[in-house]
């Protein structure tokens, strides 16, 4: 294991078992029903990788990014998101050559992507607030989207491992309303959508506007109170991967 502000690594050499009443001598938190671990330094290769990892410059990074200022720096924004750039020129050959989807037909749809977009930005901003340790500091976007509240030291009290589970099932709710708005399958959100098109051609061009709109429209900044301003960028990698998997769809039919 590697060593961390919450994890004490042993010298001695030989391996102490934990006594029958659960205690080993380590502090734990505060959760009376976990039982810590004993950790020792280990000669074995997966060992010394572990050893290599500093846990406290990963946790630095973490909070570091914790909150993501607005820059209106087009420059540092496409940096910060070279993965979703080359998607985007991958899928701009896409619409080029597949005879299916004819020049950007997908533009009409920027409106309605546009609304799917806040939709999502607006419910995620509100677990973000909701999960965070006070009402006017909120957890990192990138906490919700996996899942798991860091503690300051970066490990979660019992506290945080309950309400993590609660914030996730909520988030996969979040996710799965976006992708159903993005394939048509929202009854509410499309209740007016001719489908005089296959759906699926209909779902990427959505997907696509999605897509395009978290890429080139300018990115909203949210007030997130003390830590002034941040802007999401989840819904950009829930758009890139729907246009992905409905292109592979509309490629093998």
């Amino acid at each position: 294991m590697a060593p961390g502000l919450h994890v004490e690594i042993l010298k001695n050499k030989s391996i102490s078992f934990v006594s029958e009443d659960g205690s080993n001598g380590i502090n734990a938190d505060d959760d009376e029903d976990f039982v810590t671990f004993k950790y020792y330094h280990s000669t074995r290769v997966l060992g010394k990788l572990f050893d290599a990892v500093d846990e406290n410059e990963v946790i630095k990074r973490l909070h570091n990014n914790r909150i993501s200022k607005t820059t209106s720096s087009r420059k540092h924004w496409n940096r910060t998101t070279s993965l979703l750039h080359h998607i985007s020129l991958w899928m701009e050959s896409f619409y080029k050559t597949d005879p299916k989807m004819p020049g950007k037909a997908w533009e009409i749809y920027k409106g309605r992507a546009r609304a799917i977009r806040e939709e999502h930005e607006a419910s995620l901003l509100d677990l973000m607030f909701q999960y965070g340790p006070s009402p006017h500091l909120p957890i990192s976007e990138i906490e919700v989207f996996i899942g798991n509240i860091l503690g300051k030291a970066g490990a979660p009290t019992s506290r945080q491992r309950e309400i993590s589970m609660s914030m996730k099932e909520r988030f996969e709710d979040l996710f799965s309303l976006t992708v159903k708005r993005m394939t048509l399958q929202d009854e509410y959100f499309f209740q007016n959508e001719p489908l005089a098109i296959d759906c699926d051609i209909l779902s990427v061009r959505i997907s696509t506007a999605c897509f395009w709109c978290f890429f080139h429209d300018k990115p909203k900044a949210f007030d997130s109170g003390k830590k002034g301003s941040l802007d999401l960028r989840s819904f950009g990698y829930v758009a890139a991967a729907m246009c992905l998997k409905l292109r592979g769809r509309i490629v093998s039919t």
